[in-house]
């Protein structure tokens, strides 16, 4: 898909309600018809993903010499939306610590893998990160917290709890699909690397912290006692990281299918009852 061959391939995007992923690769350092961030331009009315380009809003690991991406819509026959861009090689290295991290956890992640990953060269690492892999890792983790923090948030409204829950829990399948079971949690692995990298697993437990927070706070606008929504939201991430790695452990998603299930009951319960 991304070889030596110059010329442009096409990238369908399709209308299935998941144009996070279409946000996330912007986000991961792609350009978007001149836009670039995480909400470019194209990707709000689109409402679609990129099929061969991206696997979720942290972990598109593509090298950072990138041919340029003719992206068509479906819907639209042969009529062009945008050019995906080679990533900087600040924005690569980051995508690749971020994939590395993910397999091997921190310490796995040596500079040689980093490198061949990145495709930068060793000099280009200290000049983009000067405290090395640990700063790198660092900023790899923030990204990821943020990335994963917006999926939550992108559920509806922000009203709904459950959706926020079954949103977050429909992402990390899509994720370990998507890696074919063998990527878990970079928040997690940020958090169990903190021997090698404190600040990256500090990151790792804001993130947390914010994921915790944005699900208690729609628990509370939902009608759930203030006292309680921060205790179910605990619940809810706790449960829902936990099931991630039981589904690594087992190569199946059938984990986060069950708690998502018993999620939603016990939220039900702490929410009043509609009429």
């Amino acid at each position: 898909m991304l070889g030596d061959d110059p010329r442009p391939f096409v990238v369908e995007l399709r209308r299935d309600g998941n144009a996070a992923h279409l946000s996330g690769l912007a986000a991961d350092g792609f350009q978007f018809g001149g836009k670039r961030g995480t909400q470019p331009e194209s990707a709000q009315p689109l409402d679609c993903r990129i099929e061969q380009a991206s696997d979720g809003p942290f972990s598109a690991e593509l090298p950072q010499r990138l041919v340029p991406v003719e992206i068509r819509h479906g819907c639209h026959g042969s009529r062009p939306i945008g050019i995906v861009q080679p990533m900087s090689a600040r924005d690569a290295l980051i995508v690749s610590i971020t994939g590395l991290v993910r397999r091997r956890g921190v310490a796995g992640a040596g500079l040689n893998a980093l490198l061949e990953e990145s495709g930068v060269a060793r000099r280009t690492v200290y000049l983009n990160f000067p405290g090395g892999k640990a700063e790198l890792v660092t900023e790899a983790t923030r990204i990821a917290g943020q990335a994963l923090s917006a999926v939550i948030r992108s559920a509806d409204d922000g009203g709904d709890p459950i959706q926020a829950v079954r949103t977050f829990i429909d992402q990390w399948k899509v994720q370990l699909r998507a890696t074919e079971m063998e990527a878990g949690c970079p928040i997690v692995a940020a958090i169990l690397g903190r021997s090698e990298a404190p600040a990256a697993a500090q990151a790792a437990a804001e993130a947390v912290d914010d994921w915790r927070s944005i699900l208690a706070d729609r628990l509370v606008g939902s009608g759930a006692d203030p006292d309680k929504a921060h205790s179910l939201a605990t619940l809810a991430i706790a449960a829902i990281e936990g099931a991630v790695l039981i589904a690594l452990a087992s190569g199946s998603t059938d984990a986060l299918d069950d708690v998502g299930r018993h999620l939603v009951e016990v939220i039900q319960l702490h929410l009043p009852v509609t009429q």
